[in-house]
């Protein structure tokens, strides 16, 4: 079971594209391992929820590890160019790119909308037969307004 934010275009039948994932981020600077900035950096890529205690507390200092809300159905970020600028006239002092890894990607599949299994693996993939698929139903309108089911043996 996976509990989530409330939606008003909520159906039984989709779930979200939306999870929690655990990224890391090599190659900051001591300096940048202030919960704000890294933070910030994470907004770069979806919603930050929390940055990983030992972080925050320096104690793991080769990567930074930032737990952040994305849509598992679209392409992942792979690396964010990180860039400091005067704060006064604004002009980038320096820039670097990261590089972005991801702890545990679920996959998420486009036909029945769940995660925990890729395309390959639905049981509803065309061309791909199972028990429950053995009498499809299929609407019909017989008049506007008004549906008819039709069961038809799978051939």
């Amino acid at each position: 079971m996976r509990v989530f934010k409330w939606d008003s275009e909520f159906t039984p039948f989709k779930e979200s594209p939306i999870a929690p994932l655990w990224i890391r981020i090599e190659g900051l600077s001591l300096y940048m391992f202030d919960e704000k900035a890294l933070l910030s950096l994470a907004n770069s890529i979806g919603k930050p929820i929390r940055v990983d205690p030992k972080n925050i507390n320096r104690v793991n200092l080769s990567s930074a590890r930032i737990c952040v809300e994305l849509d598992v159905s679209q392409p992942l970020v792979d690396s964010i160019w990180v860039r400091f600028e005067d704060e006064i006239s604004k002009e980038v002092l320096e820039g670097f790119w990261v590089r972005v890894y991801y702890d545990v990607v679920p996959p998420f599949c486009t036909i029945c909308s769940h995660i925990c299994h890729g395309l390959e693996s639905c049981k509803r993939r065309p061309g791909k037969r199972n028990k429950r698929d053995a009498h499809k139903v299929f609407e019909t309108l017989s008049q506007p307004g008004e549906a008819v089911q039709c069961f038809s043996p799978i051939r």
